[in-house]
Formats: structure tokens, C-alpha cells, sequence
């Protein structure tokens, strides 16, 4: 009997039940048992308002809750336990895939691969216990290329494919002469050709690594 308004109120206060059973679980952080009663509320009176507006309100919890879980997670990511900072993004993640929380896990993953740097990132750290900071390098992105010449260049070949599975930086430019005796000077390092007596030099004098 649509048309029964005795009918109507008391389908009302049956569905008014449902969806205060699912602001109640909401509330308690249980998305299972909220949506089941969010889905009985909506078998009884599907397009009502109260449905509407308790199904929103559940949402911007979740969306609370999810942004607070990130918030975690940067500060897990911040204090250098990636995979608590992972744990907590995915969490979020399961309470609405957002480009915020893809963003954050990109963060994460960099982290892991390239110790929170950028592939093609141009660093330049200071040393730790002298003045003044290192040469410039560039992060190397994981992947794969072909070393060494496919033609007469004997001294370059056989040519073969290089993976890189592991982040690191190398130095934009050779080591100079210039440089190296600024380390030595700091340093107090003692060279080979020192200590020897002698050197023999057959390409760059180095090239600067750094695993990230």
C-alpha cells in the first residue's frame, strides 16, 4: 500500500534502525558491518534522503580516518620505517583509492629503491665529518642497457646487456686531480702511489659511486 502513510512512517523508523546501526560501526571502524547495514537501509527505502545523507556522512569519517592514517604514515616514513609507512598507506588506501595515497606509496617505494630520492636527481651531500659537501651526482634509475661496441672497438667489447636492480648515484663528472688532492688534504689519506711508490694510470682517475 504505497500510498499508506501509516506504512511509510513505520518502514521509516525500520530503516532509521538500519542506518543507526551503520553510523555505530562506522564508528567503531567497521566498514564491513557499516556497508551490510547501509544495504539493509537501502532494501527497505532506497531513495530516501536519510540514506543519502548517512551514507555521506559515513563516507567523509572514512576520509577522515584515511587522512589521519597518512598522516601516520609520512611520520613512519619520515622517522625511516618504510615498511610501518607502507602498512599505514595501504590501510588508507583501502578507505578510497585516492591519488593522494598513490602519491605516498611512490614516495615509499622511491625510498626503498632509491633512499627517498628522484631517478635523474642531482644530489649533493655534505660530508659528515668534514666542511663543506661531496661532487655532484646523479641518482641512476633501475633497467637495463647494452655495454661496450658491436664493431671493431676490441677494447670495448663483447658488448652485453648491464641490469640495474639497486638504486645508486654516480658522479656527474670524472674525479679531477683537483679534487682528489682536496680530499687527500682533508682527509689525510695516503694514495697507493704514495705508500708504493709508484703508479701506473691506464684510463679517468675515478669516477665517483654512491649506493642510495
Amino acid at each position: 500500500d504505497p500510498e499508506n502513510a501509516v506504512a511509510r512512517q513505520g518502514m521509516e523508523q525500520v530503516q532509521s534502525a538500519a542506518l543507526d546501526r551503520a553510523l555505530s560501526a562506522a564508528a567503531q571502524n567497521d566498514d564491513a558491518k557499516a556497508d551490510a547495514a547501509l544495504e539493509d537501509a537501502a532494501a527497505i527505502l532506497p531513495s530516501s534522503a536519510a540514506l543519502s545523507d548517512t551514507r555521506a556522512r559515513i563516507l567523509a569519517m572514512r576520509g577522515q580516518r584515511g587522512a589521519s592514517l597518512l598522516t601516520q604514515a609520512q611520520s613512519a616514513l619520515d622517522a625511516g620505517n618504510l615498511d610501518l609507512a607502507e602498512k599505514l598507506a595501504q590501510q588508507a588506501q583501502a578507505l578510497g583509492d585516492n591519488a593522494q595515497v598513490q602519491a605516498f606509496l611512490k614516495h615509499v617505494q622511491d625510498a626503498r629503491t632509491y633512499s627517498s630520492h628522484r631517478p635523474g636527481q642531482v644530489i649533493s651531500d655534505r660530508y659528515l665529518d668534514l666542511v663543506g659537501s661531496g661532487p655532484a651526482m646523479v641518482v641512476i634509475p633501475l633497467g637495463s642497457f647494452e655495454m661496450g661496441a658491436s664493431g671493431s672497438e676490441n677494447s670495448q667489447q663483447p658488448q652485453h646487456q648491464v641490469d640495474i636492480a639497486r638504486g645508486f648515484a654516480m658522479g656527474r663528472t670524472e674525479v679531477t686531480v683537483a679534487q682528489f688532492r682536496e680530499f687527500v688534504r682533508a682527509s689525510g689519506y695516503t694514495p697507493d702511489s704514495d705508500r708504493l711508490g709508484g703508479a701506473s694510470v691506464y684510463g679517468p682517475i675515478g669516477i665517483i659511486i654512491s649506493a642510495v
